[in-house]
C-alpha cells in the first residue's frame, strides 16, 4: 500500500519527502521498505544516506548499517556528525577494533565536529571493543573534559572499567568527575556487578562520606539502596568508624536499628 501510495505522489522525486518516507518507515520497523525507497531513488544524498543508516541502526540492523556507510563513502557523500553515532554503534555491536578505528580516522579526515555525541559515541566504541586507553585519551584530549557536559564521557568510562573489572580505576575516574550526582548509578552497578568484598564495599561508604555535602540522593536510584543495606551485614561498627549512619539514614536505607 505504501509502496503504490508513494508510486502515485510521485514521492521518490522529492529528496525531503524521500528522507521523511525512509525515517518514518524505520520508525514503524518496517527497514525492509526503508531499504526500498532508498534503492528507487536516483539522487542519493547525505539526508537520505543518514536516514537510512539511522533507521538501521535503530532497528538492530548492523551489518546493513556498515555496508551503506561504505556505499556512502564511495558515492562520495560526505558523513557529518549524525552520521557517526549509529556507524559507530554498529561497530561496537560486532566488537571490530580495527574497523573502530579506520572510522575514527575518516572522523579526523572528514574534519567531522566533535560535538557531545560524536565524542561520547567514540569513547562508547572504544570500551566495547575494549580498547580502553583510546577511550581514556579521547576523554583527555577534550576540553570541556572538566566541566559538566562532559559527564556522559566519564561515565561511559567507567563502565567500561567496570566491565574489564578494573575498579580501582573506576574509583579514580569517579572521583574526577567534574559532577558526580549523574555518576552514582555507573559506580554501584560497576561494583555490584563485580561483586562486592568488604575492602571494596568500605571504599564506597567512604566515597559517601567524603561526598555527603554535595551529594544529592535525589539522584541515587535503587541500585545504591540495594548496595548499602548488604553492606550492613558486613559490620555495624565499620559503618560507625567510617562516620556515614547519618548520610544513610538520609538515603532512607539504614533504619533507626539497622541490628533488627
Amino acid at each position: 500500500m505504501l509502496k503504490s501510495f508513494a508510486g502515485c505522489c510521485n514521492l521518490l522525486s522529492s529528496s525531503y519527502l524521500t528522507t521523511q518516507l525512509i525515517s518514518v518507515s524505520s520508525l514503524f520497523k518496517s527497514v525492509d521498505y526503508s531499504l526500498y525507497v532508498f534503492n528507487h531513488f536516483p539522487l542519493k544524498n547525505l539526508p537520505t544516506f543518514n536516514a537510512l543508516i539511522r533507521g538501521l541502526a535503530k532497528n538492530s540492523r548492523f551489518q546493513n548499517t556498515l555496508s551503506h556507510f561504505i556505499l556512502m563513502l564511495r558515492s562520495s557523500v560526505r558523513p557529518d556528525r549524525l552520521t557517526y553515532p549509529f556507524v559507530l554503534k554498529s561497530v561496537a555491536n560486532f566488537c571490530l577494533s580495527r574497523l573502530g578505528k579506520a572510522v575514527h580516522c575518516s572522523v579526523v579526515k572528514y574534519e567531522v565536529d566533535f560535538n557531545t555525541f560524536v565524542r561520547v559515541s567514540l569513547v562508547d566504541m572504544y570500551v566495547k571493543v575494549e580498547e580502553l586507553r583510546l577511550a581514556l585519551k579521547m576523554l583527555d584530549e577534550n576540553p570541556k573534559r572538566n566541566k559538566c557536559e562532559s559527564i556522559f564521557l566519564w561515565n561511559v568510562l567507567i563502565n567500561g572499567c567496570c566491565k574489564v573489572g578494573d575498579l580501582g580505576k573506576v574509583v579514580e575516574h569517579f572521583e574526577g568527575m567534574p559532577e558526580r550526582n549523574l555518576g552514582w548509578n555507573s559506580l554501584i552497578k560497576g561494583f555490584m556487578g563485580n561483586g562486592i568484598g568488604r575492602e571494596w564495599g568500605f571504599t564506597i561508604i567512604n566515597i559517601f562520606a567524603v561526598s555527603s555535602s554535595g551529594f544529592s540522593p535525589s539522584s541515587v536510584y535503587s541500585p545504591t539502596q540495594k548496595l548499602v543495606r548488604s553492606l550492613i551485614g558486613f559490620s555495624f561498627e565499620g559503618l560507625k568508624f567510617y562516620g556515614t549512619i547519618g548520610l544513610l539514614r538520609k538515603l532512607n536505607v539504614l533504619k533507626e536499628n539497622p541490628c533488627h
